[in-house]
């Protein structure tokens, strides 16, 4: 869970991998990993959309696309599965269940599930990496590698990412609103100038469960491009 730090996906993928390969659980069977596929529950969601609802009976729970985020972070944080030590048990029983209900789509389900997944990536909800040099390729050129535009060497070009890290701040992301503004303009010399505004604010307060209303901490990093210099800083 401590893994996934790095703006660039590929760097947070091999770094999980190489956990996972070394614990205990997978290196004493000798196994290796060839990809990491990283996805929001927004993208859940958009599948669920797809598949109709999915029906987890030990847990006489019905998943949909509508509840999905509520139901899942009610049983891993306040449920009977966390008092034993497997908060996310009920994962382990829902991914089975979705991935044989994937399996069997029609054709027009399957058309329009990728297509509500290549939204998905292109908003970054969606990454994957492969350990195959050919097969990372294909998902760098397919816009689903999430890795960073390398600007290094001053490349001429304009660039603004805006990364957050959620450093203990519990389940408050999707409580949190973000507003950015960027004010741009070229002086005589022709040197660009920015001005950034950036704030957020927590609507966490307007939830019952305690993990959308605990305090939201953030590791916050602006990317630039190379060479540029900051001016000013205040808040």
């Amino acid at each position: 869970r401590d893994a996934n730090w790095f703006f660039d996906f590929p760097v947070s993928a091999r770094t999980i991998l190489s956990f996972l390969e070394q614990s205990k659980i997978f290196s004493e069977r000798g196994i290796r990993f060839d990809a990491a596929v990283a996805l929001n529950l927004s993208t859940v969601s958009r599948i669920l959309e797809a598949t109709g609802p999915l029906e987890i009976a030990e847990y006489n729970l019905v998943l949909t696309n509508e509840n999905v985020l509520d139901e899942i972070q009610r049983e891993v944080r306040a449920d009977s599965d966390r008092v034993r030590g497997e908060p996310k048990r009920i994962l382990t029983i829902a991914a089975p269940l979705l991935l044989d209900r994937l399996a069997s789509l029609i054709y027009e389900e399957t058309t329009a599930l990728f297509r509500a997944l290549k939204e998905e990536a292109d908003q970054k909800n969606l990454n994957v990496y492969w350990t195959d040099s050919v097969l990372q390729n294909f998902m760098r050129t397919a816009g689903i590698a999430g890795d960073e535009l390398n600007l290094a060497g001053g490349a001429p070009v304009d660039y603004l990412a805006v990364v957050e890290a959620n450093v203990g701040g519990g389940k408050t992301d999707v409580v949190i609103d973000r507003n950015l503004a960027l004010h741009s303009r070229v002086d005589e010399s022709g040197a660009v100038r920015h001005a950034l505004t950036y704030s957020r604010s927590h609507r966490g307060d307007e939830r019952s469960e305690p993990w959308y209303r605990t305090l939201s901490t953030t590791y916050l990093q602006l990317l630039v491009p190379w060479g540029s210099r900051l001016e000013d800083s205040e808040g």
